[in-house]
C-alpha cells in the first residue's frame, strides 16, 4: 500500500507471505557407526533416526519504504524489512527445537542525473540475522540509448562490493532497461581467504525484473468538445 505524502514523497508498507522448504537424503549422508573399525561399510545401521527428511511451513514478512523524487531528477528509494516474524520451527527432531531467527534489512537505492543522457546510481544493503551479518555497497553508471516516453531503452555497468563476517567479493554487473523490463547478468568474485577453495572461480547470476505498471483513473473526469 502506497501513500502519498507531497507531490514528491511517497510512503510504501508491505507484507510478504512465502513458504519455506528444507530436506536432506539419508542415502548421501555416513556416520560413525558405519566404520567396523577399518574401513567404512555402508552396509552397517547407522543407528540414526530421524523423525523428519523434510519440512515445511509459513513465513512471513513486512517492510516500510520511503521514496522521494526532486525537480531535478535525483531519486531515493530508503527502506527496511524485518523478515521470519512467526520465528519458524525448522528443526527435524521433535525433541528439541530451532526456530529461524529475525531478519532485519536496511537500503538505500537512489540515481542522479550527470547529464541529459548518463545517471549514476548507488545501492547500499545491509543484513542482520543472529550471528551474522552483511553489507553492500555499490554504483553503476546508466546510459539511456532511447529517452522517450513510452520508448525507454537503457544500458548499465557499474560493480558491487560485498563485506561480511565469512567472506568478501566483488561483484561486476551488466543491464538493460527495455519498457518495463530489465535484465542484469552479475558475477560475484571472492576475494577473502576462501579464494583457496573457489580457485578465484565465481558464481554467475541473471536477474530478469518486470515492473507491472496501473494507472488509477481520476475521481472526476471533464471532456472539453473539441470544435
Amino acid at each position: 500500500y502506497t501513500h502519498q505524502l507531497s507531490d514528491y514523497t511517497f510512503l510504501t508498507a508491505g507484507i510478504q507471505v512465502g513458504t519455506l522448504s528444507r530436506a536432506f537424503n539419508l542415502s548421501g549422508l555416513t556416520f560413525e557407526n558405519q566404520y567396523n573399525g577399518d574401513v567404512f561399510d555402508g552396509s552397517l545401521d547407522p543407528r540414526e533416526n530421524f523423525e523428519n527428511t523434510s519440512k515445511t511451513f509459513l513465513d512471513f514478512g513486512t517492510g516500510l519504504n520511503l521514496f522521494f523524487q526532486s525537480d531535478a531528477g535525483f531519486r531515493v528509494n530508503v527502506g527496511s524489512g524485518l523478515f521470519h516474524l512467526t520465528r519458524p520451527e525448522q528443526n527435524f527432531y521433535n525433541q528439541t527445537s530451532s526456530n529461524l531467527p529475525f531478519r532485519i534489512t536496511g537500503y538505500a537505492i537512489g540515481s542522479a542525473p550527470l547529464n541529459l543522457k548518463m545517471d549514476l546510481q548507488f545501492r547500499l544493503l545491509s543484513q542482520f540475522q543472529g550471528p551474522y551479518q552483511e553489507f553492500l555497497i555499490g554504483s553503476a553508471f546508466v546510459y539511456k540509448l532511447i529517452d522517450d516516453r513510452g520508448k525507454e531503452l537503457a544500458a548499465s555497468i557499474g560493480t558491487n562490493f560485498r563485506y561480511s563476517d565469512e567472506s568478501d567479493a566483488v561483484i561486476p554487473t551488466i543491464g538493460i532497461k527495455y519498457l518495463m523490463w530489465y535484465v542484469e547478468f552479475s558475477y560475484d568474485i571472492n576475494i577473502s581467504e576462501f579464494d583457496i577453495a573457489t580457485n578465484g572461480a565465481g558464481g554467475p547470476e541473471l536477474a530478469v525484473i518486470y515492473t507491472i505498471t496501473k494507472v488509477k483513473p481520476p475521481k472526476t473526469f471533464k471532456a472539453c468538445p473539441i470544435f
